[in-house]
């Protein structure tokens, strides 16, 4: 049969006008959502007619390998209980006899055909459901049955093309979750021995099995019979397993060369109608469209397009064309799945029809339904997805974490790690990737290698190599490569730079030395009376002490190390305009930036450096300049746990360095979005525009990490980072601030903070403690014990606990007196006296108890006269109204009349953050007030929930006609219990209420 071409145009018309659900853009772009609402149809029909698990034989695990497809596209956890509940009715197994004497692996039905790939290909959905909630024994059986096959010594398992799918993906999966290499040895064993048996080199296609080979099977007219489902199960294994062999795998070529082959034996093979006909090379002999074969065809052309292994213009329209059968003539009105092939293994068995349809047929559909909803999706213009699986142009998940990016004659190089599937240490070194666009990238090569069985290298194999970064140095014509070193088997204790150099942009490099900096030399930043101190890190038997700070801030680590050189760790470089190029780095055992000028070949250090944000544990640092300004945005230390970002500014590279607020904005902003910076690249041929580069660390298969690139808008001259699932260059067209304004607007300044980070009790300097009953005839029992700081955040806690009152008098007619016994107790404590303000912006992460009687608050009164005259700014409490939990945002002033206030009052009931997120009480919440001279918000995770405007809250006559809100405030955190909070819910008791830090700041103009 003629290959007959069609237009691409004619494809992606017939195409639209074939089915209203594929409908067409106005740009004429294909629309992932169209596939997808074609998954959700197909799916739902087909488990609604289909309520009650299967067996684990292989018709039914077909169709869940495609459930699982449709649920990682959708994310509908629907289709993921359907499986789980299929997993659980076949007890995680396929067939189940525990005899292995009697165990085979030719074609059986029964529970002793074990080794039968049929009753293996379950096993694909086990380990699928096992990496959305791992539980051994999810795959305990699969492990079992494929560890003993690979013990034994026969490679024939695989005698039939249909096993090709069943069993080569289950290898991969299994692979990847136990780090066994012999996986991947006996997949190539076996695949091998599947090839020498059906494989036709001249054809590039599989027979079914040995009884189809040609000459001794031919076609009713005298050809060779290749059956389209078994060149199916073939075509989409070989995808699957591609998908998950690791890049370096020496083998993975061979499973390409065949993929090709078959690709293009396929191209030639398809119908003008887009199907293929049951025996591929002889239409005649098993006339008609045949879907299973189809969609598992179009499943590989569009993976491997979308991968980088076919070439776009040569195959997009041989997929189109497959789609526009698959939803123009397979899908039927109601959501059947029509004209697929009855079980056989004949092409020239049944009669096929609109109405013939099967389990495995429905899940062949939705893989292929699922890799066009993907392929849809990256057609569309160019953009970034942040947190998603970034391809380069060999369809490998991009190997540069932690990376820097350098920018040399109109194209853009990105280094970093190259991370192993289950280890962070270096085992190949330093890659590097190309791009002239920023979104495709090519990977160039390794640039930096590791040193192979050499133990007297400082980068042998398995040290750790980290955030590589690389300058080119116009003078020497140098590329110059820095990244932090930490040596083989040494944990972390090195803290080294290594310094690499290459004549080409994309190396290799040449690795030259590692050290540790300005040995023998002082901070220009630091007093000659601090390096003449002699306190040393031994004279302190405990860390975070106020005095042990204080020997960190005037410089107790620059002594010990002085004379071998300073710590580094997390580093970036910046070569500013006059071509003085830096090195910024962690040291002092993180807790110290240093940034140190470097020689004019970049190869060394001139001994000029300095101290920014002595003890403030800093790290992960990348810089930018804008307007003449530079602005550097750093992380906490949390090891590989996602914190706040932190930002600097100065008017000098050599500082001085000002903190300032958390640059990040909106849901997660605390978490940095769940990344960590590593870069700011500064975008080419747009004014101010630059991309925040951070990693997304998985620590457990670090190969996974992901990338999350954002664009820096500015806001006030400084700079702020907002999530975006999608977005692209052009967000820098309308973004870029006028580059005159932002010197003279007002930023925010860290003027106090308490990050909690010091165990035992709160800070003496800052708070004291309220003691007792306090007010409102709460029923807590205030005492200083159920304040306590761990594991940096202070937690105050709610206990039922009977204290008897010293105060207690039967005859006082005061509630604090005539009370005998509190039932509870709880804490509050206050900086009254210790910590005023007057203006600025409070900002407090907290996680607040929401059980029945918890009466938690964040709050401020005024320094002088009595209440409500001072002044009460509630910046958050948390209670029952009408027996309804709400979240109130509060301020009031005084009247005319002692005792009662006026309230600006803002009641938001919790269930309507609860329907925003079901999870909301298990997390932690930002709440911050910007108060300054016209307005008090107040807001609940950069939302605005109370404005009062200063003009309308003047006191009355007892508060002296005075303003209260123009005088300095003291910050109060309490859990009371009762009243407001309820009748306490005892079985909730204890409470905890978690506060992971205050932090306040106040405004000063750029220019000061």
């Amino acid at each position: 049969m003629k290959h007959v071409h069609i237009p691409t145009g004619a494809i992606s018309t017939l195409l639209y006008v074939a089915l209203p659900l594929f409908l067409q853009a106005q740009n004429g772009a294909r629309q992932p959502a169209d596939a997808v609402a074609i998954v959700e149809q197909v799916n739902d029909y087909w488990q609604k007619a289909h309520p009650q698990p299967g067996n684990a034989f292989w018709h039914a695990a077909a169709y869940h390998t495609g459930n699982m497809a449709a649920y990682e596209l959708t994310g509908n956890e629907r289709y993921r209980a359907y499986s789980e509940a299929w997993a659980e009715h076949n007890q995680w197994q396929g067939a189940k006899s525990s005899d292995k004497s009697r165990w085979k692996y030719r074609y059986g039905e029964t529970d002793d055909f074990v080794l039968f790939g049929d009753w293996q290909i379950c096993f694909q959905t086990y380990v699928d459901l096992y990496n959305l909630q791992p539980d051994e024994r999810k795959i305990a059986r699969a492990r079992e049955v494929m560890e003993y096959e690979m013990s034994t010594p026969n490679s024939d398992y695989w005698w039939w093309a249909d096993g090709l799918y069943m069993v080569m993906p289950v290898m991969t999966k299994l692979y990847k979750v136990t780090g066994n290499e012999l996986y991947l040895a006996k997949l190539s064993e076996y695949f091998s021995y599947a090839k020498r048996l059906m494989y036709d080199e001249n054809a590039g296609l599989f027979y079914r099995d040995a009884k189809y080979i040609y000459p001794k099977h031919q076609t009713k007219n005298g050809k060779k019979d290749f059956w389209s489902r078994g060149n199916g199960w073939v075509f989409a294994g070989l995808a699957k397993a591609l998908s998950d062999l690791p890049a370096e795998d020496t083998r993975r070529q061979e499973y390409a060369n065949v993929f090709l082959s078959m690709a293009k034996a396929l191209k030639q093979a398809q119908q003008p109608e887009g199907h293929w006909t049951r025996s591929l090379l002889d239409a005649a002999h098993a006339p008609g469209y045949e879907t299973s074969g189809t969609a598992f065809f179009a499943c590989g052309l569009l993976w491997g397009i979308s991968n980088g292994l076919l070439q776009k213009a040569e195959y997009e329209e041989t997929a189109l064309s497959a789609w526009k059968y698959l939803v123009s003539v397979a899908l039927q009105p109601n959501g059947t799945v029509g004209y697929v092939q009855p079980i056989g293994e004949r092409a020239d068995q049944h009669v096929v029809s609109a109405s013939t349809t099967a389990d495995f047929g429905v899940g062949a559909f939705l893989l292929a339904a699922s890799e066009m909803a993907r392929y849809a999706k990256a057609q569309q213009a160019q953009a970034f997805y942040p947190g998603e699986v970034w391809k380069d142009n060999n369809g490998v998940h991009i190997n540069a974490h932690g990376g820097g990016i350098l920018f040399h004659e109109g194209k853009y190089y990105w280094f970093g790690e190259h991370k192993a599937e289950r280890s962070n240490n270096a085992l190949v070194g330093v890659t590097c990737y190309s791009s002239g666009d920023l979104y495709s990238w090519k990977n160039e090569s390794i640039a930096l290698s590791v040193a192979k069985n050499d133990t007297a290298s400082d980068i042998q194999e398995g040290c750790i190599i980290e955030r590589p970064k690389v300058i080119f140095n116009k003078k020497t014509g140098k590329f110059v490569m820095y990244f932090h070193l930490e040596l083989k088997g040494k944990g972390y204790n090195a803290a080294r730079v290594g310094i690499a150099v290459a004549d080409k942009v994309t190396g290799p490099y040449k690795y030259l030395k590692s050290c540790r900096p300005n040995a023998g030399r002082w901070p220009v930043n630091m007093t000659t009376e601090q390096q003449q101190s002699t306190v040393k890190p031994s004279d302190f038997p405990k860390s975070w002490t106020e005095e042990w700070r204080k020997a960190v801030d005037d410089g107790m680590f620059v002594r010990r190390d002085f004379a071998g050189g300073q710590m580094s760790r997390d580093m970036t470089l910046y070569v500013d305009d006059d071509g003085k190029a830096c090195h910024i780095y962690a040291s002092e055992d993180n807790l110290t930036l240093h940034l140190a000028e470097l020689s004019d070949d970049y190869l060394s250090y001139t001994g000029k450096y300095i101290r920014i944000a002595p003890g403030g544990h800093n790290e992960a640092p990348a810089i930018f300049k804008k307007n003449g300004k530079y602005f550097m945005i750093t992380s906490g230390c949390t090891g590989w746990a996602p914190n706040a970002a932190r930002l600097f500014t100065a008017d000098n590279l050599w500082g001085a360095w000002t903190q300032r607020p958390n640059p990040c904005s909106g849901a997660d902003a605390e978490l940095t979005f769940h990344a960590q910076s590593t870069c700011i690249l500064p975008v080419q041929g747009k004014k101010d525009a630059f991309i925040f580069m951070a990693d997304r660390w998985t620590p457990r298969h670090p190969i996974d990490g992901r990338y999350i690139w954002l664009p820096i808008l500015f806001e006030n001259g400084l700079p702020v980072l907002k999530w975006a699932d999608k977005w692209d260059l052009t967000a820098f067209d309308s973004v870029a601030s006028p580059s005159g304004r932002s010197e003279a607007t007002p930023a925010w300044t860290l003027v106090w903070s308490d990050e909690f980070n010091l165990d035992g009790k709160p800070d003496s300097t800052a708070w004291t403690y309220e003691k007792g009953f306090v007010r409102n005839q709460e029923l807590q029992w205030y005492q200083p014990s159920n304040a306590i700081c761990k594991n940096g955040v202070l937690v105050l806690s709610g206990k039922k606990e009977k204290v008897p009152n010293p105060d207690y008098s039967p005859e006082s007619k005061d509630w604090r007196r005539s009370r005998q016994f509190a039932e509870y107790t709880a804490s509050s404590i206050k900086t009254a006296g210790k910590k005023e303000f007057q203006y600025g912006r409070f900002e407090i992460r907290a996680k607040i108890p929401t059980a029945k009687g918890a009466w938690p608050a964040i709050w401020t009164l005024g320094a002088s006269m009595p209440w409500p005259s001072c002044g009460e700014i509630d910046i958050m409490e948390y209670y029952r109204v009408n027996d309804q939990p709400h979240i109130l945002a509060n301020t009031a002033w005084g009247t005319d009349v002692r005792h009662n206030a006026k309230w600006n009052t803002v009641r938001v009931p919790f269930a309507t953050f609860k329907e925003k997120d079901p999870e909301w009480e298990n997390k932690f919440h930002i709440w911050r007030m910007d108060w300054d001279e016209d307005a008090i918000r107040l807001y609940l995770d950069d939302e605005l929930l109370n404005e009062t405007l200063l003009k309308d809250t003047q006191n009355g006559a007892i508060g002296s006609n005075r303003n209260p809100f123009r005088q300095p405030h003291y910050i109060l955190l309490n859990l009371a219990l009762g009243q407001n909070g309820g009748t306490p819910d005892s079985s909730a008791f204890p409470l905890t209420y978690e506060v992971d830090y205050v932090r306040v700041y106040q405004k000063r103009s750029l220019k000061d």
